[in-house]
């Protein structure tokens, strides 16, 4: 018993030390493969610092805003921007006219409405700093947000050069170029609000006091340095991934020969497995940051089917860690049964994420909450691109193409040195 106890663990330890040589050889493989690793790494590291830098600075602010915002006296109801620079405080979000809100300031015109809550702040100001704080506490949910999507980054990218995977590498492309943009975007956003804070808010709601003093200069600063090395990283990436892409699509070429007819299926395959990866977590994300969102104040106080929106998001994520693994599956071993089944679940996320835009907290979410709104927007097209470039694979099953992959693995595996086979 002890002897073959003993052989089962010499085995599982060759295994593993097999596994590292592998991951050890993709890794040093060329110089190239070298440099997109060392790459990944340290822009993984120098981002998730930067990010985490960012989450303490939104949370200094929300430490100062706190006191005030979540004081006994504070009125109840949700501050709103409606029409040009004017903030209301409304008691729910399905009636968000003039006739159901009360105007608190007008910022046009500094119009102001008494009396003050306490000695030293006027409510006025209290609302506005109310408006204030939902902002950061926002941004403080994207701090997190874009930490892991740094983190899911490193991960597929070393996927990538482990399995020498295009899709991953264009998955980890576009990834970077999505959060250079968001980066740029999110700076551009908190100057905007710096001056709105600072020319209105101040001045005109809270008599000359400002709350958050110096806050605005250090988090511009730190937004500064992070899109500035995400433009740095961008072009590194990019460059390194499309001589990867090369090679590897040199090396799929020189190892298995196919027709056109082949080639074409295993492109929209490519296009596909990059695309699911990147819907998977954008939906995950988008997701998380409703049902977060929704789960505190003030929106919990005002979503009377909150449960009901917890539940069916709750169930949404659930299914959408059996939707990767099933996308990924019924096209690369064409599974025409499983299709059926990850085409359900496609069908019932599309049907979840149109019905609730008819929610009105959901819809006001998504319109005063930009990052939330670009990835909800993002989430969805990716969707819709995922289900049809599904269905275009679905059609070109029986054209080769599980053939084709199970030659090139079996290839990749015994090391095959990239000669002349020819599989048609």
């Amino acid at each position: 018993m002890t002897a073959r106890y003993d052989r089962r663990q010499i085995y599982k330890y060759s295994l593993s030390l097999m596994n590292v040589r592998v991951l050890y050889e993709r890794i040093t493989l060329n110089r190239l493969t070298t440099c997109y690793t060392i790459a990944v790494l340290i822009s993984c590291v120098v981002l998730i610092s930067l990010q985490a830098v960012t989450f303490v600075d939104n949370s200094q602010a929300i430490t100062r805003l706190t006191p005030i915002v979540r004081g006994p006296n504070v009125p109840t109801g949700i501050p709103i921007e409606l029409g040009d620079h004017k903030l209301f405080i409304c008691p729910s979000l399905y009636d968000q006219t003039a006739k159901s809100c009360r105007l608190i300031v007008d910022f046009a015109t500094n119009v102001q409405t008494p009396p003050a809550l306490s000695n030293v702040l006027p409510e006025s100001c209290v609302i506005s700093l109310m408006y204030l704080d939902d902002i950061v506490h926002n941004a403080r949910r994207e701090d997190v947000v874009t930490f892991v999507f740094q983190l899911w980054m490193l991960g597929v990218s070393l996927f990538a050069i482990i399995a020498q995977s295009i899709p991953h590498i264009s998955a980890v492309f576009l990834g970077h170029v999505l959060g250079t943009i968001w980066s740029a975007y999110r700076l551009a956003s908190t100057t905007s609000m710096r001056t709105f804070y600072q020319a209105n808010m101040v001045p005109k709601a809270c008599g000359g006091v400002d709350v958050v003093g110096n806050w605005w200069n250090v988090r511009i600063g730190h937004d500064i340095a992070t899109t500035v090395l995400n433009i740095l990283v961008l072009q590194i990436i990019s460059f390194l991934s499309f001589k990867l892409y090369n090679i590897y699509t040199s090396q799929t070429r020189a190892r298995v020969a196919a027709s056109p007819q082949v080639y074409s299926a295993y492109k929209f395959f490519l296009l596909f497995a990059a695309v699911l990866q990147l819907s998977v977590f954008y939906a995950l994300a988008s997701t998380g940051m409703w049902i977060d969102k929704v789960s505190h104040a003030p929106l919990k106080q005002l979503a009377t089917h909150s449960t009901l929106y917890l539940a069916g998001f709750i169930v949404s994520l659930i299914f959408q860690v059996p939707w990767l693994l099933f996308g990924w599956t019924t096209i690369r071993y064409e599974g025409r049964i499983l299709f059926l089944a990850f085409l359900g679940i496609s069908g019932g996320l599309l049907i979840l994420f149109t019905v609730i835009f008819f929610s009105h907290i959901y819809l006001y979410t998504f319109v005063s909450w930009p990052f939330f709104g670009a990835m909800t927007m993002t989430s969805y097209v990716l969707l819709v691109l995922t289900t049809v470039l599904a269905v275009i694979c679905r059609l070109k099953f029986g054209q080769g193409l599980a053939e084709f992959l199970n030659a090139k693995e079996e290839l990749e595996a015994a090391d095959f040195t990239p000669v002349d086979f020819q599989y048609f």
